[in-house]
């Protein structure tokens, strides 16, 4: 569950009339609706602000990693919260829906070290920045977009020293985590370390309702 202000909602709502969102997923649109990127800025409009917010991701670390992004499609303009895949495609994130521009993959960030870190999706890696900002500034990350791309990093997991796999706590995640595990000796499952929630970013925003209680109640 995601917690908003009476303001940021309004803000939202403002915002948000200007320039509607599709909510369809692009798989099920017909190949003329394909997604145009027409303008890649930084993240500052206010509605994606607004939604990073929700999430409980601080705008300087989505900045670090993530673009606004505005593109095309049906004829008509939106925009989004965009991270770039190793093909050039987009994950895009808004407050309604998930989408992706072509070539659909997988999400690298390469520092040269022997540690990978790989998550699920957008919000499990931003969540996790946040939680161990550390941690992921050290080391490799591949962000999936999609558990279906797991079958293409067979090649790049031997050459770490050591693998972390945050996926989801869900059947899905779970069966991806052991199916790994059964393959290669480096790989470590780091889904216990938020076995209460169903992702990191679950953990996250339950970790700041907790301090804004604490801070209520002193």
């Amino acid at each position: 569950m995601k917690f908003c202000s009476v303001k940021e909602a309004l803000e939202f709502l403002e915002e948000e009339t200007i320039i509607p969102f599709f909510d369809v997923p692009i798989l099920q649109l017909p190949s003329e609706n394909k997604i145009e990127i027409i303008a890649i800025e930084p993240l500052k409009h206010l509605a994606l602000k607004g939604y990073l917010r929700c999430r409980n991701i601080p705008l300087e670390i989505a900045r670090r990693y993530c673009k606004e992004i505005w593109y095309r499609m049906n004829n008509r303009e939106y925009f989004a919260i965009g991270l770039e895949n190793c093909l050039g495609g987009c994950e895009l994130r808004n407050k309604y829906h998930k989408n992706s521009s072509s070539p659909k993959s997988y999400s690298f960030i390469d520092r040269s070290s022997d540690l990978l870190l790989v998550t699920e999706g957008m919000f499990d890696f931003l969540s996790l920045a946040v939680l161990n900002e550390e941690m992921v500034t050290a080391s490799d990350v591949i962000i999936l977009n999609s558990l279906s791309f797991l079958k293409d990093l067979k090649n790049r997991i031997p050459e770490y020293r050591e693998v972390m796999l945050f996926f989801d706590n869900d059947p899905a995640g779970e069966k991806a985590t052991k199916e790994v595990l059964g393959l290669y000796d480096n790989v470590t499952d780091c889904s216990n370390s938020y076995k209460k929630y169903k992702d990191l970013n679950v953990k996250l925003n339950a970790i700041r309702r907790n301090v804004i209680v604490q801070r209520t109640f002193k």
